[in-house]
């Protein structure tokens, strides 16, 4: 039976309840998205690069400020290799090994010219899409406060060595606003302390595929495997958050504020923009009809 609403042909098969959508073109439909995502970025990467943070005073009494400069454990490398390179080879992985035929019931064929496109590498494009979009949202979330709330590192003394006599045998309790960083190298570093951006990456990568193995993984026999992968995630995350505190780049709240920030866009991501538990209803409905 056919039918036509709107301008999409729409296929219903009463044997296999799914609906069949009109075939849609991959390359236009990849054009959207990164017509979406580019601009995105493009702000991320000039706030960061232009938007210079906010110029904070300092006490010289303040003694949260005085720690050591330190080389960080988890490097900028690092920690993009882990929040961004790792998650996007594992939903590939995840695709491959997990799904079955079924999880691609009613999913929408998609064509380049004449060829039809892989419905699981279309479903590994959809995820790895989803995970990125909110991979940026967390980034924009991180410049956009670090930048203007200004707050002073652990370490910002020695990072920013300002052209401030303070006695440390008669601490003052006068406001110091006019300085000058002597180290001009790490200035700015050294004002980017909340919310912590390696916590917000790591919390929100780890969640998120946290959740998508929990949506994934239907079999039982996999289920203690799932739950030592998912506590691995956790981990992670949680020990790069504690490096951050240790290497002295950034205070207690800064990484209480990076773990709520991650998780929440990590939860709203996989609910919203990628709902993930109405696939899974979904599938688990074609298994009680059959």
């Amino acid at each position: 039976m056919a039918l036509l609403i709107g301008s999409k042909h729409i296929i219903l098969n009463p044997s296999s309840h799914v609906i069949h959508q009109k075939p849609v073109n991959f390359l236009k439909k990849m054009s959207v998205d990164f017509g979406l995502i580019l601009p995105v970025m493009v702000v991320v990467y000039l706030l960061e690069v232009y938007f210079k943070p906010f110029h904070r005073g300092f006490f010289c009494s303040d003694t949260s400020i005085r720690y050591p400069l330190k080389q960080e454990t988890v490097g900028r490398v690092s920690l993009y290799l882990i929040s961004l390179a790792f998650p996007v080879i594992f939903l590939g992985m995840g695709e491959i090994l997990f799904a079955s035929e079924e999880d691609y019931e009613g999913d929408i064929n998609h064509l380049i010219g004449k060829w039809r496109v892989h419905k699981g590498f279309v479903r590994t494009y959809d995820i790895s899409v989803s995970f990125l979009f909110g991979f940026l949202v967390c980034l924009l979330i991180v410049v956009m406060s670090t930048h203007t709330l200004g707050k002073m590192r652990p370490n910002f003394f020695e990072a920013c060595n300002p052209n401030v006599t303070c006695p440390p045998d008669k601490p003052t309790y006068t406001y110091h606003e006019n300085y000058i960083c002597k180290n001009e190298t790490t200035e700015i570093y050294s004002r980017l302390s909340f919310p912590s951006k390696h916590t917000t990456l790591c919390f929100y990568t780890m969640v998120y595929l946290s959740v998508y193995l929990q949506n994934k993984v239907r079999w039982d026999y996999l289920s203690v495997f799932n739950n030592c992968m998912q506590v691995t995630f956790m981990i992670v995350a949680w020990i790069v958050a504690i490096t951050q505190m240790t290497d002295y780049f950034h205070h207690l709240e800064d990484i209480i504020a990076g773990i709520i920030i991650g998780s929440l866009v990590a939860w709203f991501n996989v609910c919203a923009v990628y709902n993930f538990f109405k696939q899974r209803l979904r599938i688990d409905q074609i298994n009680q009809n059959e």
